[in-house]
């Protein structure tokens, strides 16, 4: 488990401090345009003559950094509708049908009309993908919340003279750290896949801010001549997604 965190901790060190030392990932070339492997370009250069290691690194520094962006969105707003699900039966009933409507949407086309119709700067992104995983983590929430509420140290609690709203507020927050902390791993490797698919089809961001989708979307037709420049950034995919989920297998099994 502390070998896992420790190597993440690496990984997210290594691809902020890497570009620092890297070539500018949108420095354009043309003269130097598709060149192979070199000293001066150690994974070649794209179409416009870009270092390719550069866009790969920063790219995954990007994605993380949506990927973060969306696991913090999602987990406060699901929390927030599940506590406020619990204020009463009217306002359960209302944000749980929306929850429903929402989850019946499915995540890719929602997000990709959100980013193409709001705009598509990281905070629009980042928003639109958390939709996706909103409804899960509000349910959570609010599970967790009624079983608490129906606890008889909830009813101890308020016969003490606990404030109702103020306790109800911090037991189902205390209770309910464990069940989103679980989610995180989930999350984090979802909305890597999710950035890359919409980067893919040309929903995410614009090609100024590198990330591993748009990386393998401007690369797909040197798939047969430069099958490295498809084979990169994929891989980096693979690792992120294989290592979070097995966080989250670690995770669950220590709870478990």
């Amino acid at each position: 488990m502390k070998k896992s965190i420790i190597t993440l901790l690496i990984i997210f060190l290594s691809l902020f401090l890497l570009p620092l030392f890297l070539k500018d990932p949108n420095l354009m070339n043309i003269e130097e345009s598709l060149q192979d492997f070199s000293i001066n370009h150690l994974l070649g250069t794209d179409q416009l003559g870009r270092d390719y290691l550069s866009r790969c690194i920063v790219g995954g520094r990007n994605s993380l950094l949506i990927s973060l962006a969306v696991t913090l969105a999602s987990i406060l707003i699901g929390f927030l509708i599940g506590v406020l699900s619990l204020a009463s039966k009217l306002v359960d009933e209302i944000l749980m049908r929306l929850m429903d409507a929402l989850k019946g949407i499915p995540a890719l086309l929602f997000a990709s009309l959100l980013s193409v119709t709001i705009g598509r700067s990281p905070i629009i992104l980042a928003l639109a993908m958390s939709t996706a995983f909103i409804p899960q983590c509000a349910r959570l929430v609010r599970s967790e919340g009624k079983n608490q509420i129906k606890s008889l140290h909830y009813l101890a609690g308020l016969a003490m003279g606990h404030d109702e709203r103020f306790y109800r507020f911090s037991i189902t927050f205390r209770h309910s750290i464990p069940v989103l902390v679980n989610q995180i791993p989930f999350i984090f490797s979802s909305s890597i896949i999710l950035e890359a698919t919409l980067s893919f089809i040309g929903a995410g961001l614009s090609e100024d801010i590198p990330t591993l989708g748009g990386v393998i979307q401007s690369s797909r037709d040197l798939l047969m001549t430069k099958p490295h420049m498809i084979l990169c950034p994929v891989i980096i995919i693979l690792f992120f997604t294989l290592s979070f989920s097995l966080l989250g297998e670690k995770l669950k099994n220590k709870r478990y």
